[in-house]
């Protein structure tokens, strides 16, 4: 049943896509009668006419529109049951489709992964490092499973689950013989004295600086140099006078590269971080189990 639906599914995205019989049996390589069959029988199985015939084509009907914006998701979710099915003969396999913000990707995938991996070996993990509205986006098309970093503030789609797992907060990092950590009493103003440096692919870094600096009744100067990885940024950082402004989370990976936190307190607020996938997911099994190591990782670092 399973490989009709996804079959039917296939199908039905090819001709709405490419808007003829013709196109689109040339797309997923069948005879425009065989297609034509084939979604004739579709429109049977769904209940549902799909296409109105014109003597101009195939013209979609209004259920053919909303299908269309969830036969991602439809498809992905028979790739999830099919999973499950496997599981209850111990033939598990699958495909976990992950997207990380650069902060999570640097400090807590390199546990996560391995972790997981022991515990379900016939699970491949496709990783991808991406900003959280990109990913969100992603996530409700069916083409990504779960994103992990900074969590929306608000998230009105009653189809994706928000789990908070670790409140973080920015912080003023730099070298360790950097001029500004000789200074006893350190002020907002002195770090505006020094070029700023972030992560990239994270779409709310600059708010939070921008909302943080005006309640303390500074004005942000901004990021002068945003760079995609830790190694990248702790480069810059080694050998100049960079000052970079990153989760507290990141601190014992810029040690490492002889890059420490400016002692300059209560700053920047506090931001939740986690996990977003569709509700649904965690029905299947190894998506919870993904969903507890990234907790049992995480949990060490949450605030006393």
């Amino acid at each position: 049943m399973r490989f009709i639906l996804s079959r039917h599914l296939a199908h039905f995205n090819a001709v709405y896509d490419a808007g003829s019989l013709r196109a689109a049996a040339s797309e997923v390589g069948l005879s425009q009668a065989a297609l034509s069959k084939s979604l004739q029988q579709f429109e049977h199985l769904a209940g549902l006419q799909l296409f109105d015939r014109t003597t101009k084509g195939l013209m979609p009907t209004a259920w053919a529109h909303v299908l269309r914006q969830r036969a991602r998701v439809l498809a992905r979710e028979l790739d999830i049951t099919q999973w499950e099915l496997d599981a209850v003969t111990h033939r598990l396999k699958g495909h976990l489709k992950v997207c990380v913000g650069p902060v999570w990707n640097e400090a807590f995938l390199p546990e996560i992964l391995p972790a997981f991996l022991r515990l379900q070996p016939g699970i491949r993990v496709n990783v991808s490092v991406g900003s959280c509205a990109d990913a969100l986006n992603q996530i409700r098309e069916g083409s990504l499973d779960i994103y992990l970093g900074v969590l929306p503030t608000t998230m009105d789609d009653e189809l994706l689950q928000a789990l908070p797992m670790l409140d973080m907060s920015l912080g003023f990092f730099a070298r360790e013989s950097h001029p500004v950590l000789r200074k006893r009493a350190l002020t907002l103003q002195d770090m505006r004295e020094y070029p700023w440096i972030g992560f990239s692919l994270n779409d709310r870094l600059v708010q939070l600086i921008d909302h943080d600096m005006g309640l303390n009744g500074e004005h942000a100067p901004g990021l002068e140099l945003s760079v995609p990885t830790a190694s990248a940024l702790g480069e810059v950082v080694v050998h100049g006078d960079h000052l970079a402004v990153v989760s507290d989370a990141m601190a014992p990976v810029l040690a490492a590269k002889g890059v420490v936190r400016v002692p300059l307190q209560d700053v920047f607020s506090r931001y939740s971080t986690g996990m977003v996938c569709r509700g649904s997911l965690l029905e299947f099994a190894p998506a919870r189990e993904f969903r507890d190591v990234c907790q049992r990782v995480v949990s060490p670092r949450a605030p006393a």
